[in-house]
């Protein structure tokens, strides 16, 4: 009998010092390729590439010297230690990542046409929760349009920049459609519903020029 090999597992790229936005999804497909100044990930959906400087916002200080103790004993063996991991400073580390995030008040409403942030988030959420399966036309989740407008239509977005800038400005003229006259949160959706809409419809626009069977499928949602 021929022994049998075992199969290799398919090496794959892990990103330790990923751009903020493929940290963001959290997606084995997309593991970020640390290109500078923008990696391919961020450059296919045209996003603004950020990386997070942990150098910078960890100050180094010097080791401290401990003088030695002439009262210990000459002949001491010394601790051996134990097979495993090494230790890591996790204070250390969380001290800095918090210290590098920024409010979100801090940050303009709309910085840039594609860059990812909190707002854009939140109008995913409400587009997979409640917008598209309204869509569907049933109170059933299970039902066939109800998961194709939930869960298919979203997945053909994230491939498709125009088709996920129409699908934010869906969900943020629902936003607005929900909330009453005296709510401010009715202009702020309806600025943010104006604003999808009008760069995932020029981006659908150049699409159009150079259709084809890759591109077909989402122009025609």
């Amino acid at each position: 009998m021929l022994p049998t090999q075992r199969l290799k597992k398919k090496p794959h790229q892990k990103s330790r010092n990923g751009c903020i936005n493929c940290k963001l999804r959290k997606v084995k497909t997309f593991q970020c390729d640390e290109s500078q100044p923008r990696c391919t990930n961020c450059d296919r959906f045209r996003l603004d590439c950020r990386y997070r400087n942990l150098r910078q916002s960890v100050s180094v200080s010097p080791p401290t010297v401990v003088p030695q103790v002439d009262t210990e004993p000459a002949h001491v063996a010394p601790a051996r230690r134990k097979r495993g991991r090494p230790r890591k400073d996790w204070t250390s580390q969380g001290l800095a990542s918090e210290t590098h995030i920024q409010p979100e008040s801090s940050q303009p409403l709309l910085s840039s046409d594609t860059e990812l942030n909190i707002t854009q988030a939140e109008l995913l959420h409400q587009f997979i929760t409640c917008t598209g399966p309204n869509l569907g036309g049933s109170d059933d989740p299970n039902h066939p349009i109800v998961k194709f407008w939930s869960r298919n239509a979203t997945l053909l977005a994230i491939s498709h920049p125009y088709l996920l800038h129409l699908s934010l400005s869906l969900a943020a003229y629902h936003l607005a459609f929900l909330a009453s006259e005296t709510e401010p949160s009715k202009a702020h959706h309806t600025l943010l519903a104006r604003h999808h809409f009008s760069v995932g419809l020029t981006q659908a626009n150049e699409a159009l020029s150079s259709i084809d069977t890759s591109t077909c499928g989402s122009l025609y949602m």
